[in-house]
């Protein structure tokens, strides 16, 4: 039996793009925008890059390790519950 996620694999996949859309506008803001523009993203880059790093990192990595204790929880689960028939 596979464990089941809140978050589907199609949810993980545009949060990783999506991470990557904005560090990317955030960059070409800051290169080749307006004065306003390019100081209003050089002001926001402390805040989002590392945002998104951490997001992108999370997305491809964090959930793939922890996918084996996904496995060990959900049998110690069920090897916890009584058989059919048994219980109050």
């Amino acid at each position: 039996m596979r464990p089941t996620y809140r978050l589907s694999k199609r949810a993980f996949w545009l949060s990783f793009w999506f991470s990557w859309v904005v560090a990317f506008i955030l960059l070409l803001a800051g290169l080749f925008g307006g004065e306003v523009i390019r100081a209003q993203a050089a002001a926001l880059a402390p805040i989002f890059l590392p945002s998104m790093v951490f997001i992108i990192l999370g997305t491809l990595g964090i959930h793939r390790a922890s996918g084996s204790s996904d496995f060990r929880s959900q049998l110690e689960y069920q090897s916890a519950e009584p058989p059919e028939g048994e219980g109050p």
